[in-house]
This record gives C-alpha cells, structure tokens and sequence, in this order.
C-alpha cells in the first residue's frame, strides 16, 4: 500500500511537471557519470544552424537527465531530446526494416513481404502504445514518445492509416527495386556496413555519422542513403559527409565512390559521383561549423561547457510550433500565436 501511494503520488506529479523517476522509489544509486565530450555531426550542425536554443537542450541541457538524481530541467530536457515526431517516426521504422531486409539478404534467407509487413505492423501497434501509455515517463530513450501526442495534437484514424500505407509503400518499393537486386547479386565480403554509428577525426575533433549501406564491389565503393520523406536542400551536403569519412577511413579516392539517395516514397533514385573539390568544400565546411560551435563555449572546448543565456532562441518563431523543447522555452505545452510572437530571444523555461 505504502509503495502504491508513492507511486500514485508521483505518477500525478509526473503529468504536472513531467519528471517523474521511479527509481527514487527504490533509492537506487546513481550511475557513474559520463563526461560530455564536443563531437561533430551533421544533425547537430542542422541543429545549431536553426536554433541556438534548441541545440543547447539538446547537447547541453539535456546531459546527465538519464541519471536518478538529476536536476528536474535536465530531465525533462532529456525526456523532450528523446521525442520524435510521426514523420520521424515512420522514417525510423522503414530504417530499422530495410536494416532487418540487408541482414537477411546478406544471409540470404529474405523472407516474403507479407511477413516483413507483419513485423511492421507489429511494431507500430507496439510502439504506438508506449506513446498513448505514457510509458517514456519511465525509460524515455526506449519507449516511443510521440510530439504529437506529447502537445495534445490529435492523430486521426485516417493519419494513422496513411502512416501505415507509407511505411509499407516504403518497404514494397525497397524490395522490388534494382537497388536491392543489385544488392543481392553482393558476394558476403562485398558487404562494408550497414546501419553503424561510424567516426572518424577532422580537425583534431571527432565527427560522428550513420550510413545507412555501403558496399564495396568492381572496385566501386557505392554508398546508399534510404530517404522517406522529400528531397531536402542539404542531402547533398550530407552525403559529401560519407563520402569524406570513406576517403579518410576507407581510404576510397573519390574517382571510386557513387553516392546513392533513394527516396523510397516516391521511388526514385539519385546517384551522384563525388569531386576531389567537394571532399575539400566538405572538410572546410564541417572546421567552420565546428569554430562557431566552440565559440560559444564556457571554457574552451577541452571544457565542452554551456550557458543557456550564451543560446538565444531563433527569430523565425514559427518553427516553434514543431520544436520539441518548446515546453521549455514557452512554459507550457500548450501553442499560442500570441504567447510565440511575445517571446524573447532569451527566454528559457
């Protein structure tokens, strides 16, 4: 009864400030510490180019929430990092899939779509509840938590049905294209990667990157890049990215690489060969992206220390709407035109 009150009690605060810890319950000690070291990566560049404030909370604000004893801000912070929107999402499931497809390929023992299709749908109804059951409250980094949910916007029967015909779109797509007969044509050796968190060093400094499949056969380093959304501006930018990493950890020249984005909705394919210039423009781009970064530090970047206030918000408040932190910024998860056009590049929650 004792442990049921407790929790009772904490669940109901949880859904008020959003910082519920059951560990507290059991006075479980507190893991080690990690130290927060500087690193590079092309989604972190994306996230201090468009707000300087949302890349604190996600780089700064939000280390150490994981702990039982960490500050109530850092926990929260760390909860909002660990979000992801549908789009998000679905593009994650298709990832994981297509992931599950190689691993069976290279093992050629691929299985029907129908069955892929089930193991999708099984993990959406899974994955789904975690988000309506709140259950990130206890293990935000392993339990889906939806924004869409999270801010009280409404996903509609037909959404979820158009979510679901996405993901498997995406899924046929992959398994009829000459992308995958060409993969299954590979020899076991002449797979590189899939999937791996990579890292290598420029600058001094590491940079971190995922691809999502590359091989290595005629003498052609092909890497591949699965896309679910719609072409960005900056895909090309990130693309260079790997192609710079297997030059410099590969030791691939240029002349043999073949770059491949494949916008799996609607089905197309777009190959491109890398210059010597661009792995040049690349390597100066990422050392620029990496000054400013380090410029606004406490300390120098051995230190890797932040201020919020050294963080403003961005002027383009309309992004707000769709940021995760902005219960952070704003005070509230609630969205009004009036409270977001009022708010000061300052302002923290």
């Amino acid at each position: 009864m004792v442990f049921r009150k407790a929790l009772a009690q904490s669940v109901k605060s949880a859904e008020s400030v959003l910082i519920f810890n059951p560990a507290r319950l059991y006075n479980r000690p507190a893991m080690a510490e990690f130290k927060n070291q500087f690193s590079w990566s092309f989604t972190r560049h994306k996230n201090f180019s468009e707000c300087r404030r949302r890349y604190y909370y996600h780089y700064y604000g939000s280390w150490n929430g994981w702990s039982n004893d960490a500050p109530d801000q850092a926990r929260l912070a760390y909860r909002l990092k660990c979000m992801q929107s549908l789009p998000m999402w679905l593009g994650d499931l298709v990832h994981r899939m297509i992931e599950r497809v190689l691993g069976d390929l290279r093992n050629q023992e691929v299985n029907s779509i129908e069955k892929y299709q089930k193991q999708l749908r099984g993990w959406m109804n899974k994955e789904y509840a975690q988000s309506t059951e709140k259950k990130w409250m206890w293990k935000p980094k392993y339990n889906l938590n939806l924004f869409e949910h999270y801010y009280g916007e409404e996903i509609a029967a037909e959404q979820r049905a158009a979510a679901r015909d996405k993901v498997y779109a995406c899924l046929q797509h992959f398994l009829q294209s000459a992308v995958f007969t060409q993969l299954g044509k590979l020899r076991p050796t002449e797979w590189k990667t899939i999937e791996k968190l990579e890292q290598f060093e420029v600058g001094g400094r590491t940079v971190f990157l995922k691809i999502d499949c590359a091989t290595q056969a005629g003498g052609l380093t092909t890497i591949y890049d699965w896309k679910t959304g719609a072409q960005a501006d900056d895909a090309a930018a990130q693309l260079a990215c790997y192609a710079l990493y297997a030059c410099h950890s590969w030791r691939v020249p240029v002349e043999s690489q073949r770059l491949v984005s494949y916008y799996l909705d609607p089905d197309t394919v777009r190959e491109h060969q890398p210059t010597a210039e661009e792995l040049i423009d690349t390597k100066e781009f990422i050392l620029a992206s990496m000054g400013e970064m380090i410029g606004m530090l406490d300390g120098g970047v051995e230190k890797n220390r932040a201020t919020v206030e050294n963080f403003p918000m961005t002027d383009a408040r309309g992004q707000c709407r769709r940021c995760f932190f902005r219960e952070m910024c704003y005070g509230t998860r609630e969205w009004k035109e009036a409270s977001a056009a009022q708010a000061q590049p300052g302002a923290s929650g």
